[in-house]
């Protein structure tokens, strides 16, 4: 080893020092396989039963949770997990380069451990391995010691070789604990923005089902709400995609809005005027009402924040009515219109379908009003999530910096 180099992390607490010791990852961490229960085992109720899909990279999912007979947390208690435990996806156990990872909490407490998720233990500070573990090229590491293709398994045996460095044990419980404080602010805001994001969505069903009413300067409701089809009161029309095999035409500085970018600062791909001309792309203007209509985004919809051009999986809808309130209606009606429409996942929305939508209308004040107390929901989520981004983004920086 050089002698001018150190082992030590780039970020320190005060009244640590010396080097960082090396050690195989095998050394530090097993990871105990759970048990191979049945399908047919599962029940309505019961012990819960964690399996690969509940392991997320943040948290623990609590959709469509699965059970197994209550008397198996006896009869299998050596595969039982407590709360403070951290379990680890051992199938596809990658995700954007992200180790699936999680620590189990009351929800799970005295759940059960499937055979394709392992319970991760330490010699060492058990809750500092969990977030040595997330570290990028560590992950990185692993990823490449997967074992098979189809589908792929990160094999304990595989990873012990693996080299990282480590303090002392009371420098390793000083790191965990302030890592922990970081993940707890994460918590809390993702939390707050949850509940944010409810509340707006509960105030918009009162809102448009007329529960709650809006009155003018002078303490009076407005005038009552009158029933109408979006097609008579909007003015609706999608692009086209200017062929694909020329390359030239993807080459200019004209945005191209796809279905996906319709609440998006920027585009992946720009054409060129020639490309425009050759097409049906059409132009639309910052602040156009933009509705997805193909593809994982239907039903998707959003205010445009540039001037671009829009294929044909997008469409413009201009209107002298309030944008921000037809936009609060499609939103809240999203997934009806997706059941209504688009059943089983098949098929597209279409200018047609969108122009026959009912919807009813309140006077346009009163229209504006609704939209800008939604708006202002909008932006303490938007707030929140800033924050919830940027927490994040200090994690992942002290990750890199607090380890070696």
């Amino acid at each position: 080893m050089n002698a001018l180099y150190k082992n030590i992390p780039q970020i320190r607490f005060p009244g640590f020092s010396g080097d960082w010791v090396e050690k195989k990852l095998g050394d530090c961490i097993n990871i105990f396989n759970g048990y191979a229960f049945s399908s047919s085992d599962s029940l309505a109720q019961g012990t819960k039963w964690v399996k690969i899909a509940d392991v997320g990279i943040k948290n623990m999912k609590y959709d469509n949770v699965s059970y197994l007979p209550t008397d198996y947390l006896e009869k299998y208690s050596k595969f039982a997990l407590q709360k403070g435990d951290y379990v680890v996806a051992l199938t596809r156990p990658f995700l954007n380069h992200k180790l699936k990872i999680a620590k189990i909490d009351d929800f799970f407490h005295n759940s059960l451990l499937n055979q394709r998720v392992g319970k991760l233990e330490s010699t060492q500070n058990k809750t500092l391995m969990y977030y040595l573990l997330q570290k990028s090229d560590l992950t990185n590491a692993m990823e490449n010691s997967i074992a098979g293709s189809d589908p792929p398994n990160l094999s304990p045996n595989e990873i012990k070789s693996i080299k990282i460095s480590l303090p002392a044990l009371p420098e390793q419980e000083k790191i965990a604990d302030f890592l922990s404080d970081v993940d707890s602010k994460i918590e809390k805001l993702s939390r707050k923005k949850d509940l944010m994001s409810e509340y707006k969505k509960g105030v918009m069903q009162k809102i448009f089902s007329q529960e709650i009413r809006f009155k003018d300067e002078d303490g009076n409701y407005y005038p009552d709400w009158v029933e109408k089809k979006l097609g008579d009161v909007c003015h609706f029309f999608s692009g086209g995609t200017p062929t694909s095999t020329n390359k030239k035409y993807y080459c200019g500085d004209i945005p191209f809005i796809k279905s996906g970018e319709i609440n998006a600062l920027a585009t992946s791909q720009f054409i060129t005027q020639e490309a425009m001309d050759s097409s049906s792309a059409k132009l639309v203007k910052k602040d156009d009402l933009l509705y997805a209509l193909y593809g994982a985004t239907s039903g998707t919809v959003g205010i445009s924040k540039i001037n671009g051009a829009i294929n044909q999986a997008v469409l413009c809808i201009r209107t002298d009515e309030s944008k921000l309130f037809i936009k609060e209606y499609l939103q809240l009606r999203k997934q009806d219109i997706i059941n209504t429409f688009l059943q089983g996942g098949q098929g597209n929305l279409s200018a047609q379908i969108v122009k026959k939508l009912k919807i009813n209308l309140p006077c346009l004040d009163e229209q504006k009003k609704i939209a800008e107390f939604l708006t202002n929901l909008d932006k303490k989520i938007e707030n929140i999530d800033t924050e919830l981004k940027a927490v994040k983004e200090f994690k992942k920086g002290l990750l890199q910096t607090m380890f070696v």
